[in-house]
């Protein structure tokens, strides 16, 4: 892969990167939601995209708690067992 070198005061990509990298898990899990998002644009109704802010925000607020992969394939695995 080439690393495109930007205009003076910006990141290259190899350096976004590392940087998303360094975050928390959930802000990780949010840049990562955003960046898919943003590949499928086409496919997001207006009020899946409401859902979808209304809930991060729920989180971000505290309202909400976020869970682990592994919590949550642990909830579902329990629900299947049942």
């Amino acid at each position: 892969m080439v690393v495109k070198a930007y205009p003076s005061g910006m990141s290259t990509v190899t350096e976004v990167i590392e940087n998303a990298l360094a975050l928390p898990l959930t802000d990780r899990s949010y840049v990562a939601s955003k960046l898919i998002e943003s590949l499928e644009q086409d496919t997001l109704s207006p009020e899946q995209l409401a859902e979808y802010d209304a809930r991060f925000a729920r989180w971000q607020s505290g309202e909400t708690k976020a869970s682990s992969r592994e919590e949550v394939d642990a909830k579902i695995e329990a629900i299947l067992n049942r």
